[in-house]
């Protein structure tokens, strides 16, 4: 299908036009949340977002990539230092502000022909039409990812249930939000280009020339605009391993011409992102973060998609059905469905992977959004399955409509409350209590998530407690969680204690123990405690306990822990091997009850890592970050 096909469909054309000028409307006329300043409703950049525009303001008014005169006049809220080659450590990539350009240039001319007062919120490159029509170009790219993927989906289902489909990915995900209240994040650019992929994805025998290039170009400006995006590269690669063990002499040929110029375009479209990079770290191949911060072989994949700290199906409950849809994909076609999970849960593994899975303070399950074109398809699946079953077709699509009106509503509501900071932006927030915020609704408060399932269901089997408990243990962690080359300003914790005489403290009992008023009793002398951690390295624990015999016996993660008795606790020293990212388990072991007062942990001396102290933070920084 050609793109003059694709955009020649004019049925859907006008509504979509329409509604995204509603949005627009929105989007124009908003209360801006988290910007520094907010002297003028509509977009403002804010959050991560000011880095990336560091890029572009410096590019194009100064003509270089020196950020010094950035961070000093717009600021430099991390409290980034310097890296070894002199440079301003900026961990976030160049991508945004390149896809960014058009939009600062109209609101740079803009500003030139009518001027804006000047003062200290109206700098040059930050006056309102430069941060508007800069950020108005994430807003466009949220509509050009619903149409490209509505356009892709057209191809399995009937356009109306591609369209149905793409209405509901769009409202039911955190799309909307990156595309109206927070524009100065890359998320809504990430949804245009792999949409923009998959819908120019053909067999590699029938791909031109002219198309691989195209393919490339799109590929690499995803891989440009988070380099995480790369896994898309696997879709062509896979159809060219197919191709070339199907195919005759002359199609291996074909194919691996095509791939090879597909290859070699998205390699120099990625090419400015190898360059800065070798400007700033001294190699073009780097993780800014710290070579730690990816952690592949303890990737937490399970909680991007059903914690309660911003896990993709708790935040934005209407795309737990994108499971569903994608088992009936595989049911229909084995490739294409074998393609959509392959996407969706290497996404889902990579961002397990990186050391803040949950995504900071944000909202939703951000870092998914590349895989929105493949909500839209299962969405559109599982529709379609609904309308050709001949016995649940009219109770079915009837069940379709109420939970897909109830979600979108509950989604509204979950907006408006996180845009009002009702929630903690970094916390866990339990399922039942966001929607009681959100809704007035006591409907899940104290009871299992249904759309945590099926994690919370073998969290529960494994560590024998009700499966609600997922929901309050799995997310929040003690001592430092955060590195400091993300945030150098954050103050380090190196002491964290849990007082099992608080209410909250239910997060971190497991097996065997239940909340006293005294502390958490242990009836028949043994139980486990929770001990969230997402940092590694050596930690010394201390737990505070009454017992009615004997010193306790303890494990850390079922292995015997040297234990020295002090006048009121126990003294555990665990080494950096048993520590664990995510749930350790404490275990206690004794001939008659015991009750636990607190829990206390100590950082080791092994932390931070080496490679997580590789941008020191000078005075100066300190005073420009605030």
């Amino acid at each position: 299908m050609t793109w003059r096909a694709t955009l020649s469909r004019r049925r859907y054309v006008l509504p979509t036009l329409a509604l995204f000028s509603l949005l627009a409307a929105v989007f124009f006329t908003q209360e801006p949340i988290e910007a520094r300043e907010r002297p003028w409703r509509g977009p403002h950049l804010s959050e991560d977002g000011w880095y990336y525009y560091h890029y572009l303001r410096s590019a194009v008014l100064d003509g270089d990539l020196e950020l010094d005169d950035d961070y000093r006049e717009l600021g430099n809220w991390y409290g980034f230092g310097y890296t070894a080659t002199g440079a301003r450590h900026n961990p976030f990539g160049i991508g945004p502000a390149l896809f960014w350009t058009p939009g600062f240039l109209v609101g740079h001319a803009i500003e030139k022909v009518w001027p804006s007062q000047r003062g200290s919120t109206y700098l040059e490159g930050a006056t309102r039409a430069e941060q508007g029509a800069t950020l108005f170009t994430s807003f466009v790219a949220a509509l050009l990812a619903f149409w490209f993927a509505f356009r892709w989906c057209a191809r399995y289902v009937a356009e109306h249930w591609a369209f149905a489909a793409s209405l509901l990915a769009f409202f039911g995900s955190p799309l909307v939000w990156y595309a109206l209240y927070s524009p100065a994040m890359p998320h809504a650019l990430e949804a245009c280009l792999a949409s923009a992929l998959l819908l120019q994805v053909e067999p590699p025998r029938e791909r031109s020339v002219k198309q691989s290039a195209w393919l490339g170009a799109t590929a690499g400006a995803l891989a440009l605009v988070r380099p995480q995006h790369a896994v898309f590269l696997a879709v062509p690669a896979l159809q060219v391993v197919v191709e070339l063990w199907r195919g005759d002499t002359a199609t291996r040929w074909r194919v691996v011409r095509s791939f090879a110029v597909l290859a070699g375009v998205a390699l120099l479209v990625f090419s400015p992102q190898l360059w800065l990079w070798k400007r700033m770290y001294g190699s073009a191949w780097v993780v800014p973060q710290g070579s730690g911060f990816l952690r592949f072989g303890a990737s937490l994949a399970s909680e991007t998609l059903f914690s309660s700290r911003n896990g993709l199906f708790t935040s934005t409950p209407l795309l737990w059905f994108v499971l569903p849809g994608l088992v009936l994909a595989f049911r229909r076609d084995r490739v294409l469905g074998a393609v959509l999970a392959g996407l969706f849960f290497t996404t889902a593994f990579v961002n397990g992977a990186v050391w803040d899975w949950w995504g900071g303070g944000a909202f939703g399950g951000r870092r998914f959004l590349a895989t929105y074109p493949v909500w839209v398809l299962s969405f559109a699946v599982l529709l379609d399955a609904l309308a050709r079953s001949r016995r649940l077709r009219r109770a079915g699509l009837g069940l379709a409509c109420g939970v897909g009106f109830a979600g979108l509503v509950l989604q509204l509501g979950v907006l408006r409350a996180h845009k009002a900071h009702a929630f903690s932006w970094e916390t866990t927030v339990p399922f039942g209590e966001r929607v009681r915020i959100a809704t007035g609704l006591r409907l899940f408060e104290g009871r299992a998530s249904p759309f945590s399932f099926p994690a919370n269901a073998w969290f529960a089997l494994r560590h024998g407690v009700p499966a609600s408990r997922y929901d309050r243990s799995v997310g929040p962690y003690l001592l430092d969680e955060r590195l400091p080359t993300t945030n150098p300003l954050l103050p380090p914790k190196k002491h964290d204690r849990v007082s099992f005489m608080e209410p909250g403290s239910l997060a971190f009992l497991g097996r065997g123990f239940e909340l006293r008023s005294d502390g958490a009793e242990a009836a028949g002398g043994q139980g486990e405690l929770f001990v969230p951690l997402n940092r590694s390295g050596r930690l010394v624990a201390r737990v505070e306990l009454t017992a009615q015999a004997e010193a306790p016996v303890f494990r850390w993660n079922g292995v015997v822990v040297p234990t020295v008795a002090r006048s009121t606790s126990f003294e555990l020293s665990v080494d950096a091997a048993s520590v664990e990212r995510g749930i350790n388990v404490l275990g206690v072991e004794a001939a008659a009850p015991v009750v636990v007062r607190a829990l206390e942990l100590d950082e080791g001396a092994d932390w931070p890592p080496d490679w997580a102290k590789v941008y020191p933070t000078r005075s100066t920084d300190v005073a420009l970050a605030h």
